[in-house]
C-alpha cells in the first residue's frame, strides 16, 4: 500500500485530452440563445430540445446540469433544434445528440459532470491500495457515429470539483452519440504534499507516476501512454525557481515518461519539485499542467485511435509565518 505522509494529494487519470477552457454550464438547465425550449420526461430519461439560432448560437444544458453543450454564433449553418437525451449504462456515462451527424461550422463545446462512482474502479494488483474517491480521475470521452464507428475525442480535458466528483470537457465538430467511459489501462499521476507551509522555507511536491487498470467499459485497449510535457505555474505567496522549465524537461527526458500499460506490473516512478513561500505570509498556489500522447485499439472492430490529453491540477497552499 502506498502510504502518503503528508496532510493532502491529489491523483490524476490523465484519459481525456484536454483544452484549458471549461464550458460554463448555464444554472437550471434547457438553453440560452435559442427561442424555444422543450423538455420531455418519461419514467426513466429526460430529452432536453432547444432551438438554436444561427446568427447568436446558444447553449443546451440537461435538466440536472450534468451536461451542456456550448454552440457558438455562426457554428450553424441554419436555426437548428438540438436535442439530447441521457443514455448512460454500467459504469458508463453516455447521451445521444441529435440531429445525428450535423456538422459544426466551427467547433461546439461540450461539457460533462459525473461522480466516479458512476464510471466504476481504478484498481490496482497485488493489494495496493490508493483513494482516489475525492481526487481527480479521467476516463475516456468516445463519440460513436451514425454507421457505429467510435473515436476517441482528442484535446479534452478532466478537472475535479470535489466529492468524486469530475468536469470533463473538450470540443465537438460533429454531433454524434457521446459516452464516458474506462479504458483497460489508466495513466496515474498523484501530487504529494503539503498544504502548510512556513514563509521563506522550502518545500518539496512530489510526483508519483504510474498506472492503474480501469474496468474497460469503453472496449478500448491502451498500447501506448507517454508523458510528454509537464508545466508548473505559482501565485499569491508561492514561488519556483527560475530554472523550473528546464527541471522538468529534464525529468521527461528527450522522449518523455513512457507509462507501463501491463495490466499485470503496475510501477509507480517519483519526482521531485522544488518551492518555497516567500518572506511575506498568505496563500498561495501550484498550477501543474500535464499533457501525455495515447495510442489504442477498439477492441470489438480494432479501429485504432491516437489522441493527446492535457490536464491541469491546482494545488494550494498556506504560508505562515513561523514566529507567530
Amino acid at each position: 500500500m502506498i502510504t502518503l505522509r503528508t496532510t493532502r494529494f491529489l491523483a490524476v487519470n490523465l484519459f481525456a485530452a484536454g483544452g484549458l477552457a471549461l464550458v460554463l454550464i448555464s444554472c437550471g438547465g434547457g438553453g440560452s440563445g435559442g427561442s424555444e425550449i422543450t423538455t420531455t420526461t418519461t419514467e426513466s430519461t429526460t430529452t432536453t430540445t432547444v432551438l438554436i439560432t444561427s446568427q447568436l448560437g446558444g447553449t443546451i444544458a440537461t435538466s440536472d446540469n450534468r451536461f451542456s453543450l456550448a454552440i457558438p454564433p455562426g457554428a450553424l449553418a441554419q436555426d437548428t433544434s438540438i436535442t439530447v437525451t441521457p443514455e448512460s449504462g454500467p459504469a458508463t456515462v453516455g447521451y445521444a445528440l441529435q440531429p445525428a451527424g450535423l456538422n459544426f461550422i466551427t467547433p461546439a463545446q461540450v461539457a460533462l459532470t459525473v461522480n466516479q462512482s458512476e464510471l466504476g474502479p481504478i484498481t490496482f494488483p497485488g493489494g495496493l491500495s490508493i483513494d482516489l474517491n475525492s481526487v481527480p480521475i479521467g476516463y475516456l470521452l468516445i463519440q460513436e457515429n451514425q454507421v457505429s464507428t467510435k473515436s476517441v475525442i482528442d484535446q479534452t480535458t478532466i478537472k475535479t470539483s470535489g466529492n468524486g466528483n469530475l468536469v470533463i470537457t473538450g470540443n465537438l465538430n460533429q454531433l454524434n452519440k457521446l459516452e464516458l467511459a474506462a479504458a483497460d489501462a489508466v495513466p496515474i499521476i498523484i501530487a504529494e504534499y503539503t498544504t502548510d507551509q512556513y514563509t521563506n522555507i522550502p518545500f518539496k511536491v512530489l510526483l508519483h507516476v504510474g498506472t492503474g487498470q480501469g474496468v474497460n467499459t469503453a472496449e478500448f485497449a491502451v498500447t501506448r501512454s507517454v508523458l510528454t510535457d509537464i508545466t508548473s505555474t505559482v501565485s499569491g505567496q508561492t514561488e519556483q525557481p527560475s530554472n523550473m522549465a528546464s527541471t522538468l524537461d529534464s525529468l521527461l527526458g528527450a522522449t518523455g515518461y513512457e507509462f507501463n500499460n501491463d495490466t499485470l506490473q503496475y510501477t509507480f516512478s517519483s519526482f521531485s519539485l522544488d518551492y518555497i513561500c516567500s518572506v511575506t505570509a498568505g496563500t498561495g498556489q501550484i498550477g501543474l499542467s500535464f499533457t501525455i500522447k495515447h495510442e489504442g485499439t477498439f477492441t470489438a472492430t480494432a479501429a485504432t485511435s491516437t489522441f493527446d490529453q492535457n490536464f491541469t491540477v491546482d494545488l494550494p497552499i498556506n504560508c505562515a509565518d513561523p514566529n507567530l
